[in-house]
């Protein structure tokens, strides 16, 4: 036996399906944060926010693996994270994870960011300050949607449509679409989020987006296909009876 070799601690479970969080499959984290690692995760998860302030589903993560964990200091810090990212966007967001986290803030730090609900918020400094916060007081404002969601045949479809339902009652439409498009791209079969996405195209006119979110599907089992086949047959009418009158 070679004297050199160093025997290893053989790994827990945990530890050995583990490799980094980046690897991880976040379908299911908005219901269903992990409870191992969790150091790194929320670490993963930071540098995400950071990375990109608009992210939302890792915004809603972090803020939900917070909670579960308990740690109120950090529900506050990812919570005004958002609230900052977010500016006077996504109310309903902003109001339903507030509202999910009222037990476990602290009775101060609740009052605080209910004040700033229904305003802008500008300038971080007119909350109480958090050592988890890891953005500037500049708010989101019209920067482009960064989505996060996961290409996986068992992603949980109601996320994206609880976040694509948010975006459209916050009036950011095009962001809603780009999130149910990359939903609908990794489960076709879908029909919620077929119709829901059908929608957009048919309040928007727009058929370019339309037909070509139909090729990307055309060797998938795309639910709702007779309703998207009409919809452009529609679309195409439209503009030839602009051109007739042009």
């Amino acid at each position: 036996m070679n004297t050199r070799q160093k025997i290893l601690p053989h790994p827990s479970h945990e530890d050995d399906e583990f490799i980094e969080p980046c690897f991880l499959d976040r379908s299911d984290w908005i219901k269903s944060p992990p409870f191992f690692c969790t150091q790194k995760i929320s670490e993963y998860l930071t540098h995400l926010v950071s990375r990109s302030p608009l992210d939302l589903t890792s915004h809603t993560q972090r803020i939900r693996l917070y909670r579960d964990l308990g740690d109120a200091e950090g529900i506050y810090g990812a919570l005004l994270d958002l609230f900052i990212a977010l500016g006077d966007k996504g109310l309903q967001l902003r109001k339903r994870l507030l509202q999910q986290t009222i037990f476990s803030l602290h009775p101060e730090h609740y009052e605080a960011l209910s004040h700033a609900l229904e305003n802008r918020l500008t300038d971080s400094r007119l909350l109480p300050s958090s050592p988890y916060a890891v953005l500037s007081g500049a708010a989101g404002g019209e920067a482009q949607l960064v989505r996060q969601i996961q290409d996986s045949d068992n992603i949980h479809q109601e996320a994206p449509l609880e976040i694509a339902g948010d975006l459209l009652n916050s009036g950011l439409i095009q962001q809603a679409q780009s999130v149910l498009e990359e939903a609908l791209l990794a489960t076709p079969q879908h029909e919620k989020i077929s119709l829901e996405l059908l929608q957009i195209y048919r309040y928007t006119n727009n058929r370019n987006d339309c037909i070509t979110m139909f090729n990307r599907l055309e060797e998938a089992p795309l639910a709702a296909h007779e309703q998207w086949a009409e919809l452009i047959l529609t679309l195409d009418q439209d503009i030839d009876e602009e051109c007739t009158r042009g």
